[in-house]
């Protein structure tokens, strides 16, 4: 315990908003000579906290960061419930506490996610809903993070097909943001956002500017209204649900998780078709949000979704970088059409 470093959230004054300083993510390997998630590896994470199948040759793993950006050990409330926020002058930190944890989604190195089956995107999605479930055990934890990051300038640092869970006490600047609008556009029409904008994109989905791009029987893929990346999509279920359980206790949920899955493929391999059907160049992030812990019910608190973001179509300047203001050199209903243009369908994933 006396060697673990513990990060921390420390809040920039001038915005309010909390930052994660990690110092031991940058011991973290970039493509190292020995993979540590390939089967054959002396160093496989460990423990192993989930397995599929539970006995035999392991298909998917999950276990552990081994450079967490955040720790279990931290000690981020008071013995009053409050977070334990330790100030100087205008200055803020607390202790930079959660879980940080890697889904290896296959034993193949050199897998590529959009010629993933179904079936293993669909176990992701069970193992993920099962830790979700799991980790919402620790009282302390306020937020769960699905994620994943795809080529280089998304971000990834190895090779090996993985996702990411990232659970904080806090969450960060661009999640809260989403559930305040969520919340606001709730309190003032009393329905919610994302069933909104599914409804609004059904509408004219088959007027040739529109903003679908397919559906299936779980979820509606679609360009938002307002995208921040060139050729972003959503991918937003049907069912309104706070939180990602396409486990349990949804019925029917093996069906909703393969669902799911063929959408994310259909979106993946879209861009990959865009980029001219190479993987070169081919950079992305999928961003999986819900509801935070403390607000996990079915009362219409916020709609669980996906977002894919392309990365790599636009290079942001000092306007972009500085303002937040995305400039972007097209429509997004244009991009929309593009997508459903491809010789694509999603009922031919499987």
């Amino acid at each position: 315990m006396s060697d673990v470093v513990i990060p921390e959230l420390r809040r920039n004054s001038p915005y309010g908003h909390w930052r994660l300083y990690a110092v031991e993510r940058k011991k973290r390997p970039h493509q190292p000579d020995q993979c540590p998630f390939c089967p054959e590896s002396p160093n496989l994470p460990e423990p192993i906290l989930l397995r599929i199948p539970s006995q035999g040759e392991w298909q998917l793993l999950v276990a552990p960061n081994k450079y967490p950006a955040l720790r279990i050990e931290g000690r981020p409330f008071r013995h009053d419930g409050g977070l334990d926020i330790r100030t100087r002058g205008p200055w803020q930190r607390v202790d930079g506490t959660g879980a940080h944890e890697v889904i290896v989604e296959s034993r193949r190195h050199d897998g590529l996610f959009h010629e993933f089956p179904v079936s293993g995107v669909a176990d992701v999605l069970y193992a993920a809903s099962v830790r979700y479930h799991d980790l919402k055990g620790d009282r302390r934890f306020n937020h769960f993070f699905l994620f994943r990051n795809t080529g280089l300038l998304a971000g990834m640092s190895l090779t090996h097909p993985h996702w990411q869970i990232f659970v904080s006490v806090v969450p960060a600047e661009g999640v809260a943001e989403i559930l305040n609008e969520y919340r606001r556009y709730h309190e003032e029409v009393n329905r919610c956002l994302y069933c909104d904008h599914v409804d609004e994109v059904l509408k004219d989905k088959d007027n040739g500017h529109t903003l679908f791009i397919a559906e299936n029987d779980g979820c509606v893929a679609f360009v938002p209204y307002a995208p921040k990346f060139l050729n972003e999509v959503w991918i937003v279920p049907k069912r309104e649900f706070c939180n990602c359980s396409f486990a349990y206790p949804v019925r029917d949920s093996e069906k909703f998780r393969r669902d799911i899955a063929q959408m994310l493929l259909y979106a993946t391999r879209s861009l990959a078709m865009l980029c001219g059907g190479s993987s070169m160049g081919l950079s992305y992030n999928i961003a999986v949000h819900t509801a935070p812990y403390f607000d996990d019910r079915k009362d219409g608190i916020f709609h669980w979704h996906i977002r894919v973001l392309p990365r790599g179509f636009t290079t942001d300047g000092s306007i972009e970088v500085a303002t937040k203001l995305p400039i972007l050199p097209s429509l997004p209903e244009e991009w929309a059409k593009a997508m459903r243009m491809l010789e694509l369908r999603p009922c031919d994933i499987q």
